[in-house]
């Protein structure tokens, strides 16, 4: 057997898994590009702007539900380059083993001498047959991984850029107003800031944040020029 092709089959091999195991690590960057998107379309979701401008908001939208399609696919590429593949290993060495004990048994059997180089030629030639199977398995494995590892980035970039988009068209468009808040009790209850002073409140009390209290006077404002 050429030796040349046996070492260059066995370097390929070991290369093979070693790109492998590369890629799978790579991947670490992509999904932490992943979790801040998603961390982006939370947050526009959860911050949604007031419509006073059309075509503004109309392209907020836009960009956002682009976004989401785009983190969808992200998240489709991100699978199928982890899951899937089959990679082909060369045999365990207890089989090679064995066959080594089955061939000296055989020679032993016949009264012959055991012929260690026939039997060293024979086990290259298995080792042979199996680097070059499991490389070109393994090959496709790696390009395929690669194919979708360069879409999921091109796919990230993008979706980045539409998520740029609606972060700009929500500078200019207002935040939506929340509804006001106001706690009303009940019951009478009693505030104590030190042993000395007491405070007792025999009505309900109502508590309202600050922009509850603007609210109200801007309607209590709007209902007395309605009346005037």
């Amino acid at each position: 057997m050429n030796s040349k092709v046996f070492d260059y089959a066995k370097e390929r091999y070991d290369w093979e898994h070693s790109r492998k195991n590369e890629l799978n690590n790579i991947i670490s960057i992509p999904l932490g590009l992943l979790s801040l998107i998603f961390g982006c379309i939370a947050y526009f979701f959860s911050n949604l702007p007031e419509n006073n401008s059309l075509p503004l908001f109309i392209l907020f939208w836009a960009c956002l539900i682009i976004s989401c399609f785009g983190f969808g696919f992200c998240i489709f590429l991100f699978y199928s380059h982890q899951t899937g593949y089959t990679y082909i290993y060369t045999a365990n060495p207890k089989d090679f083993y064995d066959f080594e004990q089955t061939y000296i048994k055989n020679f032993n059997d016949a009264n012959v001498p055991v012929n260690q180089d026939l039997i060293n030629e024979k086990v290259d030639e298995i080792l042979y047959t199996q680097y070059i199977e499991s490389t070109n398995k393994n090959i496709n494995n790696n390009e395929q991984k690669i194919k979708y590892y360069r879409f999921l980035i091109i796919t990230i970039m993008v979706t980045i850029v539409f998520l740029l988009g609606s972060f700009i068209c929500k500078m200019f468009l207002p935040n939506k107003l929340t509804e006001p808040l106001s706690v009303k009790t009940i019951n009478p209850i009693e505030i104590k800031a030190d042993e000395e002073l007491s405070i007792k409140v025999s009505k309900p009390l109502k508590i309202e944040t600050d922009k509850a209290i603007i609210i109200n006077e801007l309607k209590e404002n709007e209902n007395e020029q309605s009346t005037e």
